[in-house]
């Protein structure tokens, strides 16, 4: 990495002699500037009163100040000389790093305050104010390591952290979904050792763990996702992997992931796990067959201090295990032998474990940021109609977290749709539902979606048995046909029929909400009536929409922002009928407000 002969500038200069203040804080010698990294390193050594068997009382310390200074961004690593190896909680892993550079790889949280080191609570960082800044962060770095020697990085009820994983260089992605409501099953289960099955997904590199067995091919449990995932746009394959699971977190004291087979074998010793016999079984189970992968795990709480609530799985690539057909190297040619074999090459102490990234796509998860009312999210949702309208709404329930979603088109996408829909040119000349349903499994592969290509039926008993086990039915059509189609139908438990449309341009939006054994058509157009003559009047001043010469029909004008400020006013509404069912029949209007050309809102008026 190449340093550059440059001055600081007299900001930096500014936060560096502040830190003469700091008692405990030595700064060691004048910033040098690495290109590459656009930042000053300044080397300081810490000292604090007490010491523990991975930190001294005086350490070194790498301080990266990003050129901008004040601004950017302040980075504090262990130093390769004077500076601690561990790898601590609020930290990322402490490896050697790059050969060209003075640092380890280990960066303390020091950006954002952490919530046990009580005196940094209430401070935020003073980004812009070049007498402060680099002291406060250098403060946080001295309280860190206070908190650090005395094992208090973190307390009961703070989130349990997970160890960083060594350096990843695999391009695979292994995906589970593991939860609390999984972690009986696995507590009631006796075995340790068992087989799980992947689909290989997306692009050929993801694994996405589908169902867990034991060794004698006994069922465990199953994703609950991807079940109504089959056809081959969505799985290239699968492939089968092997699972072990420990009662502990497997990790090195104070806080780290084993990064070969000889630290793996240590933690086993500690926790009373033997790894080589575990190893011996796995690898007479996969032996021969290509490369494996190896689910690794142990029970987590959600929080410190609390119960164990899940297992923490994370993902080792186990290579190709041969058999040879005579002996080798004083290894007999059974499988006594080849086991030998592996724990001198495979598994030889000093052999890097291969981790491979994995993420846990459990509901909670993906949807943490944010989702719908629980009631919503477990009804059996009919979508007819995924036009403009219908296709927004169906995302948005299924990035809400439905799990249940019938969408019923059987139209085709049309390159004029493109402007206001929500598929691509790729779909074009494909069934709207179908198009629309291979959009939705890759968004939030949790929900069931089912895509019926088929116009809605016509006769009394199509319709009960379409409907039958729906909860909520969202007519998105705006066909007068369908809807009197959809009040032919009656069922012994009441269902929520809720019909959307919109008026010119967008700027109106109608929700019809009938919670009742039966769809009423005749009700609904009684309430639309009296607006069906102001649309037509506003349609009649500013011309019809043509979508080219010839023989065309008009077009409904609308664009894609006030579909989707429609779209999310009808969810909102949707969202909060169910929550207060059973509720009356509704007809509410939403309208745009604006006053001299200025938007205003979507503001409810009926």
């Amino acid at each position: 990495m190449t340093v550059k002969d440059s001055e600081p500038s007299k900001e930096l200069l500014s936060g560096i002699r502040a830190l003469a203040g700091i008692q405990c804080c030595e700064v060691l010698e004048k910033p040098l500037f690495f290109t590459e990294k656009q930042a000053w390193l300044l080397r300081v050594r810490l000292s604090i009163e007490d010491d523990s068997n991975f930190i001294p009382i005086t350490t070194t310390w790498c301080v990266l100040i990003h050129e901008a200074y004040p601004l950017g961004t302040i980075e504090i690593y262990p130093s390769k000389i004077g500076g601690i190896k561990a790898t601590f909680p609020h930290q990322q892993r402490n490896e050697e790093g790059k050969e060209d550079v003075p640092w380890r790889t280990g960066k303390i949280c020091t950006d954002s305050p952490i919530r046990n080191l009580n005196f940094l609570w209430q401070n935020t960082d003073p980004i812009g104010d070049a007498d402060t800044r680099l002291r406060v962060h250098i403060e946080r770095a001295l309280a860190w390591l206070y908190a650090a020697v005395r094992n208090n990085l973190v307390k009961d009820g703070d989130p349990f952290e997970l160890p960083q994983y060594p350096r990843l260089t695999l391009p695979l992605k292994v995906v589970h979904d593991e939860g609390p409501e999984f972690y009986a099953t696995w507590l009631s289960n006796n075995s340790r050792i068992g087989e799980v099955i992947f689909n290989i997904f997306f692009d050929g590199k993801t694994l996405i763990a589908i169902e867990f067995k034991d060794l004698k091919g006994n069922f465990i449990r199953r994703a609950s996702f991807l079940l109504g995932v089959n056809t081959e746009h969505e799985r290239k394959g699968k492939k089968v992997g092997i699972w072990w699971r420990w009662d502990s977190p497997i990790v090195l004291d104070p806080w780290e992931v084993p990064a070969t087979w000889k630290e793996l074998r240590q933690i086993g010793k500690k926790l009373g796990v033997n790894v080589d016999n575990g190893l011996e079984i796995i690898a007479r189970r996969i032996r021969e067959k290509q490369e494996q992968i190896l689910l690794i795990g142990y029970p987590i709480p959600l929080r410190k201090g609390d119960v164990n609530c899940e297992i923490h799985w994370y993902s080792i690539l186990i290579p190709q295990l041969k058999k040879f057909a005579k002996p080798r190297n004083g290894f007999r040619n059974n499988e006594k032998g080849w086991w030998y074999h592996d724990r001198t090459t495979v598994f030889s102490d000093n052999e890097k474990i291969n981790y491979i990234l994995t993420h846990n796509w459990h509901s909670d998860r993906l949807q943490a940021r944010g989702r719908m009312v629980q009631t919503l999210r477990e009804m059996r949702i009919l979508i007819i109609g995924v036009g403009a309208l219908g296709s927004a709404i169906a995302e948005f329930l299924v990035r809400g977290g439905t799990k249940n979603i019938m969408i019923m088109d059987n139209d085709e996408l049309m390159a004029g749709n493109l402007v206001r829909h929500i598929l691509t040119f790729r779909d074009l000349d494909v069934n709207k539902a179908k198009a629309l349903r291979e959009h939705l499994v890759v968004v939030n592969p949790s929900v069931n979606i089912v895509a019926d290509d088929r116009q809605f039926p016509n006769t009394k008993k199509e319709v009960e048995e379409l409907l039958e086990g729906i909860n909520l039915v969202i007519d998105c059509t705006a066909s007068d046909e369908v809807l009197e189609s959809l009040s032919l139908g009656w069922w012994p438990i009441p269902k929520i029929f809720v019909s959307l449309s919109l008026g010119f341009k967008g700027r109106r939006l109608f929700i019809f909400i009938n919670d009742e054994h039966s769809f009423s058509a005749m009700e609904f157009k009684k309430r639309l009536h009296p607006w069906i003559h102001k649309e037509a009047t506003v349609m009649y001043e500013q011309g019809e929409t043509l979508e080219g010469p010839g023989c065309w029909s008009p077009l409904f004008p609308a664009r894609y922002d006030d579909i989707m400020l429609a779209s999310a006013s009808a969810i909102k509404v949707i969202e909060e009928v169910i929550e207060k069912r059973p509720v009356a029949t509704q007809f509410i209007v939403y309208e745009q407000e604006n006053d001299n050309n200025s938007f205003k809102g979507f503001r409810r008026i009926s």
